[in-house]
């Protein structure tokens, strides 16, 4: 069974994001047309080629967004995101904890906006969690294992869980 997460909001302020991005490359690369060659054409020049990374990584982000989700089956549960796939063994699986249960030791560290959180933080007595999911700490779901715990944000929750069990 797939479960996908509410990623409207994600995706809108992503793509707003992308958007400015974009205009700014677009006014960069008309600045340069024409200007004869001087520092100033340097320098926009110069702007032009360092923000290119930032628009192909904010591009990845947007893709890990865009494919985020989490399927189910009777062996395992696999989260998925762009081009990462977490794959929880079901037997590794030792219980869910609401995420307003749970207390922060360590901040969140990776990549987030509105709507959209991929990366880590520690929580106390439950240790590093990682996290794949569209909504803050306190409306996901915790996947506790021996080893890692996984922070999840599936649309419907109670039926993730039913299904879970």
């Amino acid at each position: 069974m797939a479960w996908k997460p509410d990623k409207a909001l994600g995706l809108g302020v992503g793509l707003v994001v992308l958007l400015v991005i974009i205009g700014v490359e677009v006014f960069l690369v008309r600045s340069m047309i024409g200007q004869p060659p001087g520092l100033n054409l340097y320098v926009v020049a110069l702007l032009f080629v360092l923000s290119l990374p930032l628009l192909v990584l904010w591009l990845y982000w947007y893709y890990g967004l865009a494919t985020l989700r989490y399927t189910m089956d009777r062996d395992a549960l696999v989260i998925a995101c762009g081009a990462s796939r977490y794959v929880v063994p079901m037997d590794a699986i030792r219980r869910v904890v609401p995420g307003n249960e749970v207390e922060i030791a360590k901040g969140f560290q990776g990549v987030g906006w509105p709507g959209y959180l991929m990366g880590s933080l520690r929580l106390k007595d439950l240790g590093l969690v990682l996290v794949a999911s569209t909504e803050p700490l306190h409306r996901q779901l915790v996947v506790v294992t021996d080893r890692l715990c996984y922070g999840v944000s599936p649309r419907q929750p109670g039926q993730f869980l039913a299904d879970l069990a």
